[in-house]
């Protein structure tokens, strides 16, 4: 599982989005989030069945859970063809309630032992399962002494960037959705006792695919997510590897209350204040302007809390393989982001700052 879990954690770098407008290539014509944003609908929650072949195909459904009454919730898991062989699936999931017994499930799974079905939608991996559609999913989680049982509601819609894609032609392609606000009712029960515990929450939901290789995935990952999923406020920024034009794209979006009131996909980006750690250069701010004119904003990092080897700790000899191609490192940040909107409205927000790097 330990290779399984490094790889989807790297190959899904974009836990929100990513950009738009075509990237100048310098060896292919990468092709990037073209078009205007869109609503998702339910086939958005579909499985990339034409993909599905790819040696490094990865697709996943990841859950950014906010709830209460001393819950927790990290969910994460989808296919796979890569380190586990064609057809696999794969679950990095956990979820606590004070009282209750522990879910644990983190585990690369066999094409025989999960299903999948386009009508009505559903993923089911046994201890974890998905279905419903675009407005409203139910995530379940179970084993043998507990089982969480989620209503997932849309307050507004999915959201994808234009065609969704990068799209790099004879190489493969990411495409990333993002539900950004949902509403969350649900209950844990002890099965031992039969003790059940109601909770309520907030969501952001992604569903991003991948299949190009890692030589050729972006090099550079930025983004911000607030801390009241109540009212979200995301940013997303990407850098294309030089082979592409070395670009960075990004957009963001402001939800209030039950309506996205700010957002844009067509933004033009400027790191600052930039600061040398071991072999990489990190951006500790993003100045962005939309390219409408329309706003501008920054995110800026205050602390920063963490630093992650995605490959430390997997076995030996897989990570020896992945290091020829990659050197994937997450940091996380507190940090904040204010965004000024036609000259006459400010949205500001406090949260998680986060760099991934995949080569330095």
């Amino acid at each position: 599982m330990k290779g399984v879990k490094a790889i989807h954690h790297v190959v899904l770098m974009a836990a929100v989005g990513l950009a738009t407008a075509a990237s100048p290539a310098l060896a292919w014509e990468a092709k990037v989030f073209g078009g205007t944003p869109e609503n998702a609908t339910t086939s958005d929650l579909r499985q990339r069945k034409a993909a599905a072949g790819e040696t490094f195909y990865a697709e996943n459904y990841a859950f950014t859970l906010q709830l209460t009454n001393n819950v927790r919730g990290d969910v994460k898991f989808g296919m796979t063809n890569v380190l586990g062989g064609k057809g696999g699936a794969f679950s990095a999931t956990t979820f606590s309630a004070r009282g209750y017994p522990y879910f644990k499930d983190k585990r690369s799974i066999s094409p025989s032992k999960w299903s999948y079905s386009d009508a009505p939608f559903s993923v089911d991996l046994k201890s974890v399962s998905l279905s419903g559609d675009d407005k409203k999913l139910k995530l379940t989680l179970r084993n043998e002494k507990v089982e969480v049982a989620m209503d997932l509601v849309a307050v507004v819609p999915g959201w994808k960037p234009g065609t969704g894609k990068i799209e790099v032609p004879g190489q493969g392609f990411i495409e990333v959705i993002v539900w950004p606000k949902m509403t969350v009712s649900g209950w844990v029960t002890n099965k031992a006792n039969g003790r059940r515990l109601m909770f309520t929450g907030h969501c952001v939901m992604t569903h991003a695919v991948t299949t190009l290789p890692p030589q050729h995935q972006p090099p550079r990952w930025y983004y911000f997510r607030g801390n009241d999923l109540a009212n979200p406020v995301l940013f997303q920024a990407v850098q294309l590897g030089e082979q592409f034009g070395g670009k960075l794209y990004g957009w963001y979006l402001v939800v209030e209350n039950d309506r996205i009131v700010a957002g844009s996909n067509m933004l033009t980006l400027t790191p600052t204040d930039v600061r040398p750690r071991e072999k990489v250069s990190l951006a500790w701010g993003m100045y962005f302007k939309d390219a409408l004119g329309k706003s501008e904003g920054a995110v800026k990092a205050s602390v920063l809390k963490r630093a992650v080897d995605r490959l430390a700790g997997i076995p030996k000899f897989e990570a020896a393989i992945l290091r020829k191609f990659i050197q994937p490192r997450m940091y996380l940040f507190d940090g904040d982001m204010e965004i000024a909107v036609g000259g006459t409205k400010t949205y500001k927000a406090s949260g998680v700052y986060k760099i991934e790097t995949i080569r330095d």
